[in-house]
């Protein structure tokens, strides 16, 4: 009897045993670099932790890189052992996406049966899908976990003290943005209803990234569809600068050079900004809202958007498993979490519908206006020798609205100083504009 009974327990230690070794042989690890930090670093781990408990056999080794992301991910790629995926900078999937270190997901996977349907890519915002791209050809080089947007966000209490309701402001267009202002402004004792944030240097590309859309807004163009010359210089692009010269000085309206911490501390009205600043708006001495970017003289509403993707290695170990991880990261109840608890926009119009995404909106009162924002979200033109042709007409636009410059002349100076600058990038580089027009003429 106890030999009968050793025996049996012996087999079923040996089936245990072997059938641990088994599942410890199936198990694969994927990795995976990143530069989170704060409360996105604990978002990332309850993502990881949700993943496991339904994929077991899939653990994920999340790498924190830190500033150093982007050369690391370069050794990695050159030594020929990348990570299975990364997390990226707004853009910098390009540069991965021309060298070939990158997969096409939609090729690869998307595509695929177990890929993504045409209706669950639609669900994302429509901003999305060209930050994905590679010189926009169509394809799904990544897929989006971050979003993000700018919108005027205003003081709620000198909101009612101007006459305004706060909560329906029924302000549309450039000219009831600018008599807003306006009514905010008491340039008397220090008050005013707008920060116009023109900032030249090392901001210029912040300047340019409030300030194209109003471009865009007045029929206007920031670079001609050929490439070979800037269009700021076109008379409906003048307009946008025209409206923050109005704005300052024919409503009196805005200032160019508020105190420190003026939103804060009540010295201005309106300010721009992005959801990643809500947790300092919510512990204000007073209400805030936010608003969307007016209607400009095209009819049409555009605002500053950015997405990051995370992208998969050709190089990857364990590339399906990576697929898996990131279909499973931008499954919308997924993405409800990721976005309440990182604080960035979710990148999918579902997400909304989330009973716990939609308690966030109703507790925080502007951040359904920022997320509304994407609906409009556009990219910035290809601009050959960007931080150049941003330099100068950031500069320009500094002295208009400083009295220090005519618009006319000095819009004119810089575009023609921009126009040459484009004109010897493309006689050093020919092959790549002649590669980039066959990718636009393709996609039109």
């Amino acid at each position: 009897m106890f030999k009968k009974v050793t025996v049996g327990l012996l087999v079923v230690l040996v089936c245990l045993t072997m059938a641990s070794v088994v599942s410890f042989a199936q198990t694969k690890t994927i990795t995976m670099y990143h530069a989170f930090t704060a409360n996105t670093l604990l978002a990332l781990r309850n993502l990881i932790n949700d993943f496991q408990k339904e994929y077991p056999n899939i653990r994920v080794r999340a790498e924190y890189v830190g500033d150093a992301l982007n050369q690391k991910i370069q050794a990695a790629v050159t030594a020929g052992n990348p990570p299975d995926l990364a997390w990226l900078h707004s853009g910098e999937h390009s540069e991965y996406a021309r060298t070939g270190a990158i997969f096409n997901l939609s090729e690869r996977f998307i595509n695929g049966p177990n890929g993504l349907s045409e209706e669950e890519l639609n669900d994302f915002f429509p901003i999305m899908k060209t930050y994905m791209e590679y010189n926009y050809d169509g394809n799904w080089w990544g897929l989006p976990v971050n979003a993000t947007t700018m919108a005027f966000v205003y003081n709620a209490d000198m909101v009612r003290q101007a006459g305004y309701d706060p909560d329906n402001l029924q302000v549309e267009t450039w000219e009831e943005f600018a008599e807003f202002a306006a009514s905010l402004t008491n340039a008397r004792d220090g008050i005013y209803g707008l920060h116009v944030p023109v900032y030249t240097g090392g901001l210029a590309s912040y300047f340019d990234w409030f300030f194209r859309p109003f471009v865009w807004t007045a029929g206007g163009k920031f670079v001609e569809d050929d490439l070979q010359t800037v269009a700021f210089d076109s008379p409906e692009a003048k307009e946008a600068v025209q409206f923050f010269y109005d704005l300052i000085y024919t409503y009196e309206g805005g200032t160019l050079s508020p105190p420190s911490q003026a939103f804060d501390m009540g010295k201005v009205a309106i300010h721009l900004d992005g959801p990643w600043s809500i947790p300092q708006f919510n512990n204000l001495r007073f209400e805030w809202r936010a608003m969307l970017y007016p209607v400009g003289p095209s009819g049409q509403r555009f605002h500053p958007s950015a997405a990051e993707p995370v992208v998969i290695f050709k190089d990857a170990k364990y590339p399906e498993e990576a697929w898996e991880f990131l279909k499973f990261w931008v499954r919308p109840d997924n993405l409800a979490k990721w976005a309440i608890t990182s604080g960035y926009l979710p990148t999918r119009r579902s997400v909304m519908e989330a009973e716990e995404y939609r308690k966030v909106i109703e507790e925080t009162p502007g951040l359904a206006v920022f997320v509304q924002g994407l609906e409009y979200g556009a990219t910035a033109e290809i601009t050959p020798e960007y931080n150049k042709i941003v330099d100068e007409y950031t500069a320009a636009v500094e002295l208009i609205l400083n009295q220090k410059a005519d618009l006319d002349e000095a819009i004119d100076a810089a575009a023609a100083k921009c126009n040459e600058i484009i004109a010897q990038y493309w006689r050093d580089n020919p092959q790549e504009y002649e590669d980039l027009m066959k990718v636009l003429q393709n996609k039109e």
